[in-house]
């Protein structure tokens, strides 16, 4: 199940990741809960996650990725021109696609769930730091 975002307006990130979950689905002709059920995601969660109100964890966008017949990349192509649901344009992210599926399987190579764990939690705590500079 993808993590609840802690702030109130939705990350830039988030909102881009959202807007591709959406436009692939829909390419695939496929309903938020039809592709909840292939992705084996809870009742409501595509919905919350194309609406930027939830951040897909690396786990949830490899299963989506699955299911829609993509690369977990995929779902960050043109990043560097997302914004935020309140339209401004914050800092974000310059990271090419390949690096994402790198980072991806780097992350998935770890067989220790807790040093996973570990490394999503440094990695969001070091976002969070820079975003409050």
């Amino acid at each position: 199940m993808p993590e609840k975002q802690t702030s109130i307006t939705p990350q830039p990130v988030d909102c881009h990741v959202g807007r591709r979950i959406s436009q692939l689905r829909s390419e695939r002709g496929l309903s938020p809960r039809e592709l909840e059920k292939k992705a084996d995601m809870a009742p409501g969660a595509v919905a919350a996650l194309e609406k930027g109100s939830l951040s897909a964890g690396p786990l949830d966008l490899v299963y989506l990725a699955r299911a829609l017949k993509v690369g977990p990349a995929d779902f960050f192509a043109g990043l560097a021109g997302a914004k935020a649901a309140d339209g401004k344009n914050k800092k974000p992210a310059s990271i090419a696609p390949s690096e994402v599926e790198a980072f991806l399987d780097a992350y998935f190579g770890l067989s220790d769930p807790q040093m996973r764990k570990n490394l999503f939690n440094m990695v969001k705590a070091m976002a969070r730091a820079e975003s409050d500079r």
